[in-house]
């Protein structure tokens, strides 16, 4: 009754409290029948979930919503409930000609506050003129979802399958990440500014990262309740779902160890009580970037970058503007690419002496290279590269001089990046662990996130390169050596992977309900569902053509695995992570190894055989 008081208080402050009689104005409704009178015209539904509305709307020997409106009027259903839920409650009431509209909403209590709501609304078209106005006032985004009553809860449903899985993988990462001895606070910041970033990682990481919150905006329990409607339609649709039910488990482990109440951030305790090592208080200042690093003076650099395909290129490109760089020489397999960009070195007076192509890597990287920057794909081709090269033995330890440096931007494994790190400090060549994100476009113009660490002198050496190559306030320099800046990235693939192949489930679940892939795709970039990945691969998975490759699906087998195999080592469960990595390997089973990473969507698709992608529907 407290909320009530105090609700009923505000609502006569501004003269618009339900008055009980003219002498007794302090009096808030105690019974549904004293807040349902015959002069209500529209009830709005905002209960916790199905039960809840079943004993309010038809429950209560006859003292319900049903029994109490007046013929004419109307019910708004914010609750989140299944859309077979809301299509026989609006049957139910349209039976004595009372207008329902199924209107879920999202956004939280700060923005219910300030009617900045994200609001699903369905139902016919004269029960949504009556709630329009109400819903203008609640909303700053409404949207009209076609189809009927029951659509605005299907909306509400896929949008939940994407928060559900973005908090529990905000919780798997954040607990990886303090099991590997990352700076939490620092992994947080860097998450926000790349690719793995999602809303409910900016929101919730915060809430999991400090241990002495315990303000409870969203029980734990409501995720039990919301991905088990997922599990519940998803499945009479025969449309798969697995990634949220490995994040519907993590829930239900949560409100078994008593977190129901708690808020939701706190699912991070279930892997905390696994790993052994707290998430909450184990960071610091959220560590240092290039930004405040002094670039050496007077150290002219002659670089080779290996590997200039579509990241390697832009790098590449990004060092001829460097002023501490002479040349700049690019060494790949393709002959073209190389051709390609010494033409352009040599346009800026940065190339090589000679004309010649370098045809072996003893020809890219001679006595005079002091810096030579790795862009390549997997472990096995930098091992080949570095300590490599057959019955000739020429390989990058052979070939550099000591006191070079070695700038490693592949994704590959802690492990091996520490082991081969040892390798060239034995020959005096210093070494870079530096990791990058931001796709091929942020690399041509300098802009790409680098997770760097090595050893001091190390680091001042390469500075003025990985300067040039990235944002400098997103250039993050990690403590604790070479092997950090891989484990770091590690913990950021594991986000964009988890976030890819979930919006290609959310997208795909969508299509299977009939709902249009399109407006999904903008009512979930405006609302909490949103990620880094559902934006950008989101896009390509629903496009009219077949997306150009920006990034090969198989990548993600090797990146997830990389995780997977770390995570198994430092003994930290990664259940969701573990699914995603399933996907993609379903994907290159498919044959799409090649594909775009966005085509994990055919992985649903060739099970609900529903299409998501307008080209799909055109094939």
């Amino acid at each position: 009754m407290e909320l009530v008081q105090s609700f009923h208080n505000e609502a006569l402050s501004v003269g618009k409290a339900l008055l009980a009689s003219n002498d007794d104005t302090n009096h808030p409704p105690k019974r549904l029948s004293e807040a349902i009178t015959s002069n209500t015209d529209v009830v709005i539904l905002v209960l916790v979930n199905e039960g809840q509305c079943d004993s309010v709307c038809f429950g209560g020997g006859g003292e319900n919503v049903l029994g109490l409106l007046k013929e004419g009027s109307c019910v708004i259903l914010c609750s989140t409930v299944t859309a077979t839920w809301a299509i026989n409650a609006s049957t139910q009431f349209q039976t004595k000609n009372i207008h329902f509209v199924d209107c879920p909403i999202s956004g939280g209590p700060a923005r219910a506050a300030t009617g900045d709501l994200s609001i699903f609304a369905s139902g016919d078209a004269a029960s949504l003129d009556v709630a329009m106005p109400l819903l203008k006032a609640a909303g700053k985004e409404v949207h009209i979802v076609p189809g009927g009553v029951g659509m605005g809860s299907t909306v509400k449903m896929v949008h939940q399958l994407l928060a559900g899985v973005h908090i529990a993988a905000a919780a798997e990462a954040l607990a990886l990440a303090a099991k590997a001895g990352i700076d939490v606070n620092q992994m947080y910041k860097i998450v926000n500014g790349a690719a793995g970033a999602s809303w409910m990682f900016g929101d919730r990481g915060t809430r999991m990262i400090d241990s002495t919150n315990t303000e409870v905006k969203s029980a734990l329990g409501i995720f039990v309740k919301d991905l088990d409607i997922v599990y519940s339609e998803a499945k009479k649709m025969m449309s798969p779902t697995p990634l949220a039910s490995a994040a519907l488990q993590q829930f239900i482990c949560g409100a078994g160890m008593g977190l129901g109440r708690k808020d939701d951030s706190q699912v991070v305790k279930v892997y905390e009580r696994i790993t052994g090592v707290p998430v909450g208080g184990s960071g610091s200042g959220g560590g240092k970037t290039a930004a405040s690093e002094e670039v050496e003076k007077g150290v002219k650099k002659n670089v080779t970058v290996i590997g200039i395909g579509a990241m390697g290129g832009g790098i590449a490109r990004s060092i001829l503007s460097c002023e501490e760089v002479c040349t700049v020489v690019g060494y790949d397999r393709s002959e073209e690419l190389m051709e390609n960009f010494h033409k352009e070195a040599i346009a800026v007076g940065k190339g090589a002496s000679t004309t010649a192509l370098p045809t072996e890597l003893d020809q890219a990287v001679t006595k005079k290279t002091n810096v030579v920057v790795i862009v390549l794909v997997n472990e096995a081709q930098c091992e080949d590269v570095c300590f490599g090269g057959g019955g000739k033995g020429t390989n990058l330890l052979t070939c550099l001089q000591e006191g070079s440096c070695v700038i490693l931007c592949s994704t590959v494994s802690a492990t091996w990046t520490r082991k081969a790190c040892k390798q060239f400090q034995s020959k005096g060549i210093l070494f870079v662990d530096s990791p990058i994100s931001g796709g091929p476009a942020r690399a041509k113009t300098g802009d790409l996130s680098m997770f760097v660490s090595g050893d001091d002198s190390s680091l001042r050496a390469a500075m003025p390169i990985l300067k040039s190559a990235g944002r400098h306030e997103e250039v993050h320099i990690i403590e604790g050596g070479a092997g950090m800046g891989s484990t770091v990235k590690m913990v950021h693939q594991l986000l964009a992977g988890v976030h890819i192949a979930c919006a290609a489930e959310a997208l795909a679940l969508a299509a299977k309900a009939g709902v249009d892939v399109e407006q999904m795709y903008d009512i979930v970039n405006g609302a909490a569902g949103a990620s880094w990945m559902f934006t950008d691969r989101g896009k390509r998975m629903i496009g009219s053509t077949e997306p150009e490759v920006k990034s090969a699906l198989s990548i993600f087998v090797k990146d997830l695995d990389i995780v997977y195999s770390e995570a198994k080592a430092l003994q930290s469960p990664i259940p969701i992570a573990s699914v995603a990595l399933q996907q993609f390997i379903n994907g290159v089973g498919l044959g799409l190894a090649m594909k775009d990473d966005s085509q994990v969507v055919k992985v649903y698709e060739s099970v609900t055989n529903i299409p998501v992608g307008k080209w799909s529907r055109m094939k």
